[in-house]
């Protein structure tokens, strides 16, 4: 509080109140410093699942009733205890994920029940994306989790009916919950739902455990609640009032197509105003076998190409043949240094940078139905294999929240 001295100024009129003739009988002006902090208090809320244990197939539920605090996602996160049972297999471990296999899918509905976000695939998603954009400091970290890449051999031997403890951060859900902050006229009364992946389909096991089946107890959602002072609040809800409060994040679009051929055309039945990102994932058939790795890639592709509408890119399909040329062409495209090794295939993609410029974020490629998007991959053993193509599309979306409800657009 800063205290000015003025002349003392004469009045016109009569009737001043106590306080006001106090300050000028004294001749002082007082001013309050604006308020340069936008946050005034900040608490950890629990939000626990509404069920005690979620199994393979199922879905969890937990409902966000963040009031009206803003939620950080990048310092918020998720802990859970996981348990396998079966019949005859005695061990079973994790992938390169850890256990963020269990996950299949993941939903965000918001508090009148519309759909804000999805993402199918989640576990393979996340076995690719984190690979080729995370480094050696991420994956240091990644034990919380049982995150183990690139040393796979390190993955902790687990046994049947035994509860396991593991937390993640809860930006690694992707999409909205990557968002530097979430607003509570988006985020308050929303409802986060995760699909339970199938237990052959997530983790390796010793043996053929006949029947097996994954468990999710004592779930948890710790948000770090950021509230803020009254001044920016009110002027938040006066934009969310009058024209929608807008946030912007990615979206997942997931397709999978099996095919024997050597040359596949993979179409993205996608409308969106702009595309970012386009990756494919080529497994074996036998992905579910529960002594594999569901999530190891093929190496056999031997030449890709995109094409958006009339445009290829790049205009000559790139030769694959080689493994080298392979991983230079997928760290160009995510445009991040990795901690993946040159030599491994496991985590192999074929991915297609669609912005236009690489400086500026929001400039990516309009996909509808008269400027499909394709994937053209070229593999070798043709016909020797069923391959499964998972093809994932990363696209900008707009969630305009108003006070009552909230409007999705791509």
């Amino acid at each position: 509080m800063a205290a000015v001295n003025r002349p003392m100024q004469q009045s016109s009129g009569g009737g001043q109140d106590s306080k006001d003739a106090l300050l000028r009988v004294n001749n002082f002006v007082f001013r309050l410093p604006q308020n340069l902090s936008l946050v005034e208090n900040r608490t950890h809320v629990t939000f626990r699942s509404q069920t005690a244990v979620t199994s393979s197939g199922q879905v969890l539920q937990v409902k966000i009733n963040s009031g009206s605090a803003f939620v950080a996602p990048h310092t918020s996160y998720i802990t859970f205890g996981l348990s396998i049972g079966m019949n005859t297999a005695k061990t079973w471990t994790t992938p390169i994920i850890g256990a963020l296999a269990a996950f299949q899918s993941v939903r965000l509905l918001s508090r009148s029940g519309t759909e804000i976000y999805r993402a199918n695939d989640l576990n393979l998603f996340l076995s690719k994306w984190l690979v080729y954009t995370k480094g050696a400091d991420f994956w240091e970290q990644a034990s919380s989790w049982d995150g183990n890449y690139p040393a796979r051999s390190a993955a902790r031997t687990n046994t049947k009916d035994t509860i396991y403890y593991y937390s993640f951060p809860l930006n690694l859900l992707m999409g909205v919950f990557d968002a530097q902050v979430l607003p509570s006229h988006l985020i308050s009364g929303c409802t986060l739902e995760l699909e339970i992946a199938d237990a052959y389909q997530s983790f390796k096991f010793s043996g053929d455990p006949i029947s097996a089946q994954i468990n999710i107890g004592e779930f948890q959602c710790h948000c770090d609640c950021l509230t803020l002072s009254e001044t920016a609040e009110l002027a938040i809800d006066r934009v969310s009032a009058r024209n929608g409060l807008e946030v912007c994040f990615p979206g997942i679009h997931t397709s999978t197509t099996t095919s024997a051929a050597t040359y596949t055309e993979l179409n993205v039945q996608k409308a969106c105003s702009r595309a970012s990102f386009l990756m494919t994932a080529i497994r074996d058939p036998d992905f579910g076998t529960p002594t594999a790795d569901s999530f190891k890639s093929e190496s056999v592709v031997t030449r890709a190409q995109t094409r958006i509408g009339s445009v290829f890119l790049p205009n000559q399909m790139a030769d694959f043949s080689k493994p080298n040329f392979a991983t230079m062409y997928n760290e160009i495209q995510f445009g991040k240094k990795s901690k993946r090794l040159s030599t491994d295939a496991n985590s192999l993609i074929v991915a297609q940078q669609l912005q236009k410029s690489q400086i500026l974020k929001y400039s990516g490629t309009s996909v509808n139905s008269n400027r499909q998007l394709s994937h053209l991959i070229e593999v070798s053993n043709s016909g020797a294999k069923n391959y499964r193509y998972t093809t994932f599309l990363i696209f900008d979306k707009v969630a305009r929240v108003s006070l009552e409800n909230c409007i999705i657009s791509e």
